[in-house]
């Protein structure tokens, strides 16, 4: 058999030839070989210092970092952001943050729920002071009928479609995405003040006077050209009896959003959602509804009033199918469409209808198809099965993770 001779690593190299390959090296390569080789390593106390402070010196923006002089420095910024792509690429332990352009451990990184021990960067995630306000980072996803405490960040979209094209490990999962959270409220009350009431679990007419909420959402990939995206499909049911079905009717101080561009300030949402319940009263069809397409950041809807024989009531599904974007950068026109109101995606990025392509794709435990989601919703609110598989999130909501 052949013997081959092992390539000597770069430790075993004399310096002088090491120092005389350096020279020859752009700065993001002398940056990397330094990393590799601890005589470079100390050998430049500037590279020493300013690699210490990115990775150790957390509190210390991209813009307080030079390589050289205040000169240069749009192309030192440049310098850091190649080289901490490069880092990026090349290390899937670590990530570059688009929030604050640092490196993070995947390890600490963890999926969107409302007791996350970990904040994967406080830049990043920000915004969570002001729940309906944006910074680009980050889209509330919850509206009338549930008002549920949850968000989705960029960076979350970002780490699951890096582990979706590099593997596990490098990210979190979809299935890591997927959210559920209940409620119980007063038939015709306002969800978003839930922390004010307690409901009485063991009163015998908690059927009859209680509405009951849940709300859920789960991702898919979609790797069909010419935009690969990360959709989300966010379901939110309401159920009460049916003498209380008028309570399901929009008020004035209820939002109910599909989107920055459809929702009860903007159009004519509500109008549309009573519209259903007449068509109902009226005897019309048991199932109405309504679906359609934003025409400004492509969230597809299915508004639905439906009947549920066997609890004796009426429910109201509102189901949304949204394109996140690939996840490489906040600038992504899918993501921008989303969290800025007056941004519009244009007709090429318009053509393709995230429903057909989340739907298109293969059913998962988290994620079955819309109906079999309805179903599972909905077996969880009647008979309150919720309270067995859910945690507790306030004086009347519930919720769950599927980490």
């Amino acid at each position: 058999m052949a013997f081959e001779k092992p390539v000597p690593s770069l430790g075993m190299l004399p310096l002088e030839l090491i120092e005389m390959i350096n020279q020859h090296m752009d700065v993001i390569d002398q940056l990397c070989m330094a990393l590799c080789n601890r005589w470079l390593f100390a050998c430049n106390p500037q590279v020493l210092y300013w690699i210490w402070g990115q990775f150790y010196r957390v509190e210390r923006s991209v813009h307080d970092l030079r390589l050289e002089d205040e000169e240069n420095k749009d192309y030192n910024e440049q310098i850091i952001k190649e080289f901490l792509t490069r880092l990026d690429v090349t290390d899937p332990r670590w990530f570059l943050c688009k929030g604050c352009e640092r490196l993070h451990r995947v390890q600490d990184a963890e999926a969107p729920h409302p007791f996350s021990e970990k904040p994967i960067c406080s830049k990043a995630t920000e915004s969570w002071r002001m729940p309906f306000m944006l910074n680009g980072q980050s889209l509330p996803l919850s509206s009338y009928p549930t008002y549920a405490a949850h968000k989705i960040f960029f960076v979350h979209v970002q780490l699951a479609m890096r582990e979706f094209r590099l593997g596990p490990g490098c990210g979190i999962s979809l299935e890591a995405l997927s959210y559920k959270e209940a409620g119980i409220f007063p038939a015709g009350s306002h969800p978003a003040f839930s922390h004010r009431y307690e409901p009485n679990m063991e009163s015998a007419n908690l059927d009859k006077e209680m509405s009951k909420t849940i709300f859920s959402v789960d991702a898919r990939a979609s790797t069909e050209a010419p935009s690969p995206s990360l959709i989300l499909r966010v379901q939110e049911l309401c159920l009460v009896r049916e003498d209380c079905a008028h309570t399901l009717l929009p008020q004035a101080v209820n939002m109910v959003r599909i989107c920055w561009h459809m929702n009860s300030q903007v159009s004519n949402i509500n109008a549309m959602v009573c519209s259903l319940f007449g068509n109902y009263w009226s005897g019309k069809d048991g199932n109405m509804g309504w679906e359609g397409r934003c025409p400004e950041c492509n969230t597809s809807w299915h508004i639905q009033v439906r009947a549920v024989d066997h609890f004796g009531g009426v429910c109201l599904v509102i189901t949304r199918w949204i394109d996140l974007g690939f996840g490489n950068d906040p600038e992504d026109p899918h993501w921008r469409a989303l969290v800025e109101p007056r941004f519009q995606l244009a007709p090429l990025e318009l053509a393709q209808d995230p429903r057909k392509r989340f739907e298109g794709l293969p059913d998962t435990k988290t994620s079955p198809s819309e109906e079999d989601q309805f179903f599972k919703n909905l077996d969880l609110l009647v008979g309150l099965k919720f309270l067995a598989v859910m945690s507790r999130l306030d004086m009347s909501r519930w919720y769950q993770t599927f980490v």
